[in-house]
């Protein structure tokens, strides 16, 4: 039995008993009326328990493009999904939404909710792409005031009901879009990737309360001017706010006419429709509107997908190889002039003799505090900097964590320089007895420093940086164990 089917047998739980007139279109007809129809009472949006996710995307500043990312997310979505997505904003002069979508519906949320709050009827809610989105947008119009009430109970039922809920916020200035924000599973924050654009974005984000969910992503859109210094503050930002930073190209203008449609289509190619003929979305590819069927749900590579897991070990292996590369070519370069130019001064500065060590478990423990005291300092470090992402004094705490990268980077080039010193000094004397704890012991640090890099720029789970913290102690045991026993 369908849903509308069950629309004269079902009522929808209302704040203080109200009786609802919440209509909801049958998710069977793509191509249903938008006209309201004021004699149907609500059903019950779903049975189930379970709760999909709620994305809301909100622009830091005007033109940050977050309608059309909202859009462009709900309509790849709903293509790729085997449940229903839900669209929708909140009402307004904007109407992007709509526009994108090419449907609109008689109310906007905010609208529907005052309706709500009366308990009057509120008819057909939502119109259908061709695509299958749901939306729940209409075109341009002075904004209207929201009853909260109405506003919780929408966004409760669209989780309980749809697969994905996506809400465009705007900028966050109408009390709807305050409220579709604390409600959210999940939050986009869109900004311009420029340095203005960035001081406005930490403006508006000091003045809201920390979000709930902390599911946060910082979605910045490419600027020619004034890159570097944006980059270095977006960055900054990503790190304060727990966030992966996903940087995007703005939207290409078309560079011809679309070949059918009439004069209104036409001009709808103009930069930054993503509906245009030439339009391109965030990876800069066609936009999926405008793209074949077959190329628009194509799979962008063979096999199955790797999950976020695999890919943050494979990124974590290849930084810690590229550190460990960038040490040993510091330590050539090093050992290379010391060799040439001032062994023996270097011998006298060193003072190594070379005496051996006794094979015990004492001397092995010894080894291995000493190395572990070493590597502390990358964990502590990256403790403080976890810990000031939170601290009320943003810039403060930002000053005190680079003058921590400041004095960790000093120490761990200091040791280079030591141990390139020696080599150069000692040449295969030194070579022998590094082996064969060296490289392990090289790779336990360079492992500490990518995991430090890697978290600064993402929110990465505790219990991974837990597993890589004794992955690198493990190294550090075994290596004390080599430096021990096995002499080369």
């Amino acid at each position: 039995m369908s849903v509308s089917e069950h629309a004269h047998d079902h009522r929808l739980d209302t704040p203080r008993g109200r009786s609802s007139r919440l209509t909801v279109l049958d998710q069977e007809r793509a191509d249903a009326s938008t006209e309201p129809s004021n004699n149907q009472h609500a059903p019950v949006l779903s049975a189930s328990p379970r709760r999909g996710p709620l994305l809301a995307v909100c622009g830091l500043c005007g033109g940050a493009g977050a309608s059309t990312l909202a859009y462009l997310t709900a309509l790849a979505a709903a293509r790729r999904s085997t449940g229903a997505v839900l669209l929708a904003d909140t009402g307004g002069p904007g109407g992007g939404i709509s526009r994108y979508a090419d449907v609109e519906t008689p109310r906007s949320l905010s609208e529907v909710s005052e309706l709500l709050a009366a308990s009057l009827p509120v008819g057909q809610l939502l119109a259908t792409t061709g695509d299958g989105l749901r939306v729940l947008a209409t075109g341009p119009r002075l904004a209207a005031d929201c009853a909260r009430d109405g506003v919780e109970l929408l966004l409760d039922h669209a989780r309980r009901r749809y697969t994905l809920t996506v809400i465009d916020c705007g900028t966050l200035a109408r009390q709807a879009d305050q409220i579709a924000l604390a409600k959210a599973s999940h939050v986009a924050w869109v900004l311009p990737a420029s340095a203005g654009a960035v001081d406005r974005g930490c403006k508006t984000l000091d003045a809201l309360a920390p979000h709930p969910s902390g599911s946060e992503m910082l979605l910045a859109r490419h600027m020619p001017s004034d890159r570097r210094r944006a980059l270095r503050e977006l960055r900054d930002l990503a790190r304060e706010r727990r966030a992966p930073l996903i940087l995007f190209p703005p939207p290409a203008r078309a560079g011809h006419r679309q070949p059918a449609g009439g004069a209104g289509d036409r001009a709808g190619a103009a930069a930054g429709d993503p509906r245009s003929a030439g339009a391109m979305n965030a990876t800069g590819t066609p936009h999926p509107q405008t793209a074949s069927p077959t190329a628009a749900t194509a799979p962008a590579a063979r096999g199955a997908p790797e999950t976020p897991a695999r890919l943050q070990r494979r990124e974590l292996i290849r930084l810690a190889i590229l550190i460990g590369a960038v040490a040993i070519a510091a330590c050539i370069v090093i050992a290379g002039l010391v060799a040439v130019a001032a062994p023996a001064w270097a011998r006298a500065w060193l003072g190594f003799t070379f005496p051996g060590l006794a094979p015990r478990p004492a001397v092995a423990e010894g080894i291995l505090a000493h190395n572990l005291r070493s590597l502390s300092g990358v964990f502590v470090l990256l403790t403080f900097a976890r810990l000031a992402s939170r601290a009320p004094d943003k810039r403060t705490a930002r000053l005190a964590v680079r003058l921590g990268e400041v004095i960790l980077a000093g120490a761990i080039t200091a040791n280079v320089v030591v141990v390139a010193a020696a080599l150069g000094a000692y040449q295969e004397r030194m070579a022998i007895a590094l082996m064969p704890h060296g490289p392990l012991e090289l790779a336990a640090y360079s492992l500490a420093i990518a995991l430090y890099r890697q978290d600064r720029r993402r929110n990465l789970p505790a219990a991974y940086a837990a597993n890589v913290a004794a992955a690198c102690v493990a190294l550090l045991a075994i290596a004390a164990v080599l430096e021990t026993w096995v002499h080369v």
